[in-house]
């Protein structure tokens, strides 16, 4: 047999049989701590990166569940800051935690966490540098988003379950039928940010970040709340890093008064 014939069923057998490979592994018991270390270390893994979804679940019940994620979604790649991006959609599929239906989108969260940490660096949008745009070309402006910003939107209070467990010794306690939210993820002084948005908001950031005009994001808040302040949301989005720079739209757009 080949050396990568030998890796291949040596690989092989750690995802797939809990017994020694037939390659010369001797004992089989030898065999078997050498794939629970392989476990054990991915498991580390997913705890780094989903410490809100270890305090939620407790530590005995994430360690179970981050067992059979590895068994069941081996890594695909070498580099282990990748590993771990399905764990949300694992967790829907999870009968026992069907009480829970928040913790995939917390899962969500805190991954789309772990994107803006190690996400591309790019030059930062300021405020300064679309104060030479003239005022009857700023409804046409097109903002191009960072690669480390993102929104989330949930049915579930997911910035006050996070931020609770991320950050209070003594949990709050938050209904899991409360109002849903929607966040803003991005990186600022090299760490990551994580900002609640209103529904408006949400709407205005997204539509930003998609690559619509100003003036057609703006009509997309003030759908929802006619309330809606263009002007202060901007600025929240400036100061969250969210753009690396600007287009101007072909056609001339007016921008509604809000």
């Amino acid at each position: 047999m080949l050396l990568n014939e030998h890796q291949a069923a040596f690989a092989g057998a750690i995802w797939h049989d809990d017994a020694a490979p037939a390659i010369g592994v001797t004992p089989a018991k030898r065999f078997a701590i050498y794939r629970n270390n392989v476990f054990a270390s991915l498991a580390g893994v997913l705890a780094a990166h989903y410490p809100v979804i270890q305090r939620l679940l407790g530590d005995d019940c994430f360690r179970g569940c981050c067992l059979r994620f590895v068994s069941e979604c081996p890594p695909t790649s070498p580099i282990l800051g990748e590993y771990g991006g399905g764990l949300a959609d694992f967790l829907c599929r999870l009968p026992d935690l069907a009480a829970l239906p928040y913790l995939p989108d917390i899962a969500r969260l805190e991954w789309a966490c772990h994107e803006a940490l190690h996400g591309a660096d790019a030059t930062v949008l300021t405020p300064e540098a679309l104060s030479g745009i003239g005022p009857d070309r700023v409804a046409d402006l097109m903002l191009r988003a960072h690669p480390t910003a993102q929104i989330l939107r949930s049915a579930y209070p997911i910035h006050s379950i996070w931020r609770t467990n991320m950050f209070d010794a003594e949990t709050r306690v938050i209904a899991a039928d409360a109002m849903g939210e929607a966040v803003l993820i991005s990186r600022v002084n090299n760490e990551v940010s994580v900002e609640f948005m209103s529904p408006p908001a949400a709407a205005f950031a997204s539509a930003l970040l998609d690559g619509s005009p100003l003036a057609d994001a703006a009509i997309a808040a003030a759908e929802i709340d006619a309330r809606f302040a263009l002007a202060p949301s901007l600025a929240v989005l400036l100061r969250a890093n969210a753009f690396m720079g600007y287009d101007l739209h072909a056609e001339p757009t007016r921008i509604p008064s809000c």
